[in-house]
């Protein structure tokens, strides 16, 4: 059988749920006979197929990733109660607040933004779905509001008010999530992640906004960035070396948000530091920069107005050598900064805070 596959967008009135939301089978088959006969509407061919969705809302994140998951697992469901292809419809809800399938279940992290989406399918013959996606496409955006049993549905079994719901195709999915990232200056994250969702076979290289590049190439994501001994190297003065910090965090900022949108769209990313140019520096970034440090090494908090606590300086006593990390996850970050307290209060190293300014201010000439 053929398929197409749109969501129902749900914009939630302030303030936004924070938890994931499901439906107990019973009312997500309401909600879907409400969608099916909105879909007979707006799209004819519709009703020669099977209408399958899913009785959860999701973020965006969750429904675009490489494979499309959502939408592989809802076929496989169908197909295992055997074909149809007759305008049958079916929906896969909760019971006892567990979705059918690990995969269905909507992510705890992911919860809390103010759109949350509904995905179904269209399954059938080639013809009857091509026509239903064309009429899709063509008239979701002008006329793709949801109709007033769907609406009411929503407020009276969410116990929330809805701004307001609407159809969206896939591709309309994309072109919101496209949007909103350019918005957040995040539009080179979306060419790559465009690329994993529409054409996984291909290699692609963009340039990052603070510089660095960002590659996708056989499912994989890898960043390069400078450190901050590389934006220092070329700074003489006190002022200039508070600029090279400056651009060192705006690179930093960059690369853990891209980051962390990779990870919530299932493609996490390996990210790679130049090597310094600056003697007796060495930078280190990703997940496992937490690793134990020299007795008693000399640890400095390197902090900035709009990260917070960006990164640790260790200076080991024996050798001289400083070195600079740089974790890529928050959790990360936290867990090298409770093993910086928990040494400096045995003993066992110094601690103190410095800002990026002051501290690339104070290293030593090249």
């Amino acid at each position: 059988m053929a398929q197409t596959s749109g969501v129902l967008a749900i914009e939630f009135a302030p303030p936004a749920p924070a938890r994931p939301l499901v439906l107990p089978t019973h009312e997500a088959s309401l909600l879907l006979e409400a969608i099916a006969a909105d879909l007979a509407r707006l799209a004819p061919d519709a009703t020669r197929c099977d209408l399958v969705a899913a009785g959860a809302l999701y973020d965006a994140a969750q429904l675009l990733r490489p494979g499309w998951p959502i939408e592989a697992e809802l076929a496989r469901l169908r197909g295992g109660l055997g074909a149809s292809a007759s305008g049958q419809v079916t929906v896969f809800g909760a019971a006892g607040d567990a979705m059918p399938s690990a995969r269905l279940e909507p992510e705890p992290a992911l919860a809390g933004g103010p759109m949350r989406f509904l995905p179904w399918l269209l399954l059938g013959e080639p013809e009857a779905v091509a026509a239903a996606a064309a009429n899709m496409e063509r008239r979701f955006e002008d006329e793709g509001l949801a109709g007033a049993a769907v609406n009411l549905f929503l407020r009276q079994s969410l116990g929330r008010e809805v701004a307001h719901a609407r159809y969206l195709t896939r591709n309309d999915l994309m072109a919101l999530t496209a949007l909103q990232l350019d918005h957040a200056g995040l539009g080179p994250v979306w060419t790559i992640l465009e690329t994993a969702l529409l054409a996984p076979g291909e290699g692609i290289v963009v340039e990052l906004p603070h510089g660095g590049s960002l590659a996708f190439a056989d499912g994989r994501v890898a960043g390069r960035i400078a450190g901050l001994g590389a934006h220092r190297v070329a700074a003489a003065s006190a002022a200039e070396a508070a600029e090279a910090a400056e651009a060192f965090a705006r690179m930093l900022g960059f690369q853990r948000g891209a980051a962390a949108l990779l990870a919530a769209h299932g493609l996490p990313s390996q990210w790679q530091l130049a090597a310094s140019a600056w003697p007796g520096l060495v930078e280190h970034g990703g997940a496992d920069v937490a690793a134990p440090w020299p007795e008693g090494a000399r640890l400095t908090r390197l902090a900035h107005p709009a990260l917070g606590v960006a990164g640790l300086a260790i200076e080991d006593p024996a050798s001289g050598l400083v070195e600079c990390r740089w974790p890529l996850a928050r959790e990360a970050l936290v867990a090298m900064l409770a093993a910086a307290d928990s040494d400096a209060t045995a003993g066992r190293a110094r601690l103190d805070t410095k800002t990026l300014a002051e501290w690339a201010s104070a290293l030593p000439g090249p």
